[in-house]
Formats: C-alpha cells, sequence, structure tokens
C-alpha cells in the first residue's frame, strides 16, 4: 500500500495506526520509513509483547549496516528454475519480452556470485559492458 497527500495531511498517522492494527492481529508488517518519523512512531507505540518479533533496518546507520542481495534468493533454487523465475521477475519488473537479452542478464547474475542486482544496469545501459559479456553472434544489441 502507498499512502499519499498533502504534507500534514495525516499520512503518517494513518500508516502507524493500519501497522499497529495489523501487529495487535499478529499479522507481519513491513514499513518503509524514508524519514525515521513513521518507525520512531511505531516504536513508541508498539505494544510489549510485540518487541520480540520487531526486527528495524536504518538505513542511516552506518555503524550496523544491513544487506541484502535478492539475488542470492534465486541462487537456492534448482539452477534451471532460478534462470527462469529471475527472468521472469526482470521481465515483469521492466514491462519487457522475455528475451535473449533478458535471458543472458538473468543468467549472468545468477552465475556470477559476486554479482548484485545493480549488474543489470550495466548490463542494459553500457552498449561496451554488454558488448563484452554477450556471446558472440547475439543479436540482443
Amino acid at each position: 500500500m502507498c499512502v499519499a497527500g498533502k504534507a500534514g495531511s495525516g499520512k503518517l498517522a494513518f500508516a502507524v495506526n493500519m501497522a499497529l492494527q495489523d501487529i495487535a492481529r499478529g499479522v507481519g508488517v513491513l514499513v518503509l520509513d524514508s524519514t525515521g518519523d513513521a518507525a520512531q512512531a511505531l516504536l513508541e507505540r508498539l505494544p510489549p509483547e510485540a518487541r520480540g518479533r520487531l526486527v528495524v533496518l536504518d538505513p542511516s546507520d552506518g555503524e550496523h549496516p544491513y544487506a541484502w542481495n535478492i539475488l542470492d534468493d534465486f541462487r537456492t533454487l534448482q539452477p534451471e528454475t532460478a534462470l527462469v523465475q529471475l527472468s521472469d521477475a526482470l521481465s515483469g519488473a521492466y514491462q519487457c519480452d522475455a528475451n535473449e537479452l533478458v535471458a543472458f542478464a538473468a543468467s549472468y547474475m545468477l552465475l556470477h556470485k559476486d554479482a548484485t542486482i545493480l549488474a543489470l544496469y550495466a548490463l542494459v545501459s553500457d552498449t561496451k559492458a554488454r558488448d563484452a559479456r554477450l556471446p558472440p553472434g547475439s543479436t540482443e544489441r
């Protein structure tokens, strides 16, 4: 869900109240908070019995940074399944046809263990990087 509105219109209070209602029902909640205001409001009002289930990822915390490489989730699958699912995910996310370039990008990112989703940018936007990685004779340029 995305909550949009003018400053001061109650977006924060609405989102916090909805999250607290879901938490009270035992439903998992993910809050993406770019300012920290919602996280602070949630922490102040979070019931004590829910604190043990709380995970706070603070992108501004340089001392305890977190990282998640979505490709690692695909890499736990059987290789054929991972390739199909990642290709489908990329095609869906970028609203493009599943083609040789998408399949190659997915394959490249799955096979190179140090690759992150950021490798996709070089593969689709940098002609030299793409040409260096695509198989010879490929028609997807």
